[in-house]
Formats: C-alpha cells, structure tokens, sequence
C-alpha cells in the first residue's frame, strides 16, 4: 500500500475507528492515542475540527460533558484515551489532585519553618495562606532593625 493510499484510507474511516486504531494498549492500562499533540494533549480531527482525542473518546463512549466539569485522567497520563481512567471533576478538584505547584501547597500543613497550618496560625489573603508566627517574627525583626 503507497502512501497516497494509506491518506486515503485514514480518512474514509470515522473518527471512533481512527481513535481506535491509532491507539495504543500500554502495560498499565492506559490506551496510549498517537495522534498529534496540542501542547501536553493529543487531538484528533472530527468534521474537520481538531477536538482534544480524550474529550472526544468520553463523549462517545459515555456521553456529553456537563458544564462546569472537566476530565480528569486519574492514570496521570494525557494521551490516554481509556475511559476508565478517566473521571469527571470540577476544575479545581482536578488541579488539587495534580502535581502542580497550586497543589503540592495545598497539601503543605506546615509553612517552611515548620509552624502548623492550622486554624489558628494560618492568615489567609488573596488566597494565600500566611504562617502567623512567621509574621510575628518578621514584624519583631523589622522593629529591631528600625
């Protein structure tokens, strides 16, 4: 088969066939997709729209996504197309279960120098959380230097 014939035949299959068999089995379970790549997410072209290939897999497999929710891949691993592991979530459950910054700080229960976050040592201000005895010292430190 030429080239010219492979083109041809890629794209008289639908979609679904074309996740299907450009996908594939990896050791752990995920089904890699080998399509192209928008930045960390595989796409596949769907009539003639490039559509992210797990977004479309959920939709065929188990319907539409609600609004306000997103797919959350708990294999960690973006080109997987498996629907099992994926799950959906709100956009900040997502990102808390990630390994970003914004997630390992949440998981943090003690600032730098070791005080608990807790209720009573934590001053939070636009979203940041402040240690409250590290800002004692901070402020008796300015007052010495002053």
């Amino acid at each position: 088969m030429t080239l010219d014939q492979r083109k041809v035949v890629n794209w008289t299959m639908t979609p679904e066939e074309r996740l299907t068999r450009r996908s594939r089995l990896l050791v752990n379970g995920c089904l890699e997709f080998q399509g192209n790549a928008s930045r960390r997410y595989k796409q596949i072209t769907v009539k003639g729209h490039s559509v992210l290939a797990h977004r479309f897999a959920w939709t065929v497999t188990r319907g539409p996504i609600p609004a306000g929710l997103t797919i959350d891949h708990l294999c960690d691993n973006p080109a997987c197309v498996n629907t099992e592991h994926m799950a959906l979530a709100t956009l900040r459950v997502n990102v808390l279960r990630g390994n970003g910054a914004g997630a390992i700080n949440a998981r943090r229960t003690a600032c730098q120098r070791g005080h608990p976050f807790d209720r009573g040592n934590t001053l939070v201000s636009g979203g940041q959380r402040y240690c409250r005895a590290c800002l004692r010292r901070r402020a008796k430190t300015r007052v010495r230097t002053a």
